[in-house]
């Protein structure tokens, strides 16, 4: 495997839970601690069980995630008991991981998004106010994976939404090409990277769930180049 180039962050590891679609900006699309949901609720707590992939997302798209960062700011936001941001995930990584603490089993459904309470944890030394990042840019790219390589090399990771199709759910590794299935809908990704293996391009991805996977390059396969979005924090 010949891995081009790739934007990485010691925070970017296992992932034990699936936020939906709007909080995809969660691990650091403009900056891995910054956590944006366009509606009322400002963290998005929704889990499923681990290894599988979500039942249903209830929809969004990823721009408007952004917009609402522009708009009205976002605090900072973490792991499950992180104590150094203002508003850490509400929820416990459930089932068992190798390596990592046991918090407790499954539930049977994902559980509700908790009401917004505009107030940082205890002990948290920075008030809810002045913990807010603001987005200075926010913008579509256009299908052009030469210019979406440039954006990751010189701002960081992407947004992607694309179609999924059945064969997804079947994908164990090396580089998916969509071949079979209908679609179920689409989904939103963080592209982190790119590169070549035996003469196909791909695409590195870290999914919400299973960690991370590679798709097929410059072909826009299930739509992946068409409809990325990218965007710049306020310094």
């Amino acid at each position: 495997m010949a891995l081009s180039h790739y934007k990485f962050s010691d925070e970017l590891g296992k992932a034990e839970y699936s936020p939906e679609a709007e909080a995809f900006v969660k691990a650091r699309i403009m900056d891995l601690k910054y956590l944006a949901k366009p509606k009322k609720e400002e963290v998005l707590s929704h889990v499923v069980r681990d290894g599988e992939l979500p039942k249903r997302c209830k929809g969004g798209w990823p721009i408007q995630a952004y917009s609402w960062m522009k708009r009205h700011g976002v605090v900072t936001g973490g792991k499950y008991e992180q104590k150094d941001v203002c508003k850490p995930y509400v929820f416990y990584p459930c089932g068992k991981h190798k390596d990592l603490p046991y918090y407790g089993p499954c539930p049977k459904d994902s559980w509700p998004t908790p009401k917004c309470r505009k107030i940082c944890q205890r002990k948290y030394k920075i008030s809810y106010q002045e913990d807010k990042h603001f987005a200075k840019h926010v913008y579509y790219l256009p299908n052009n994976e030469t210019r979406i390589r440039e954006e990751i090399l010189k701002t960081g990771p992407v947004v992607a939404a694309f179609n999924v199709y059945q064969d997804f759910s079947y994908y164990k590794g090396g580089i998916y090409v969509h071949k079979w299935g209908e679609d179920t809908g689409a989904h939103a990704v963080k592209v982190i990277g790119w590169g070549s293996e035996n003469g196909v391009d791909y695409w590195l991805i870290a999914n919400s769930w299973n960690s991370y996977f590679r798709i097929v390059r410059g072909t826009n396969n299930c739509g992946i180049e068409e409809r990325m979005v990218a965007g710049r924090m306020k310094s």
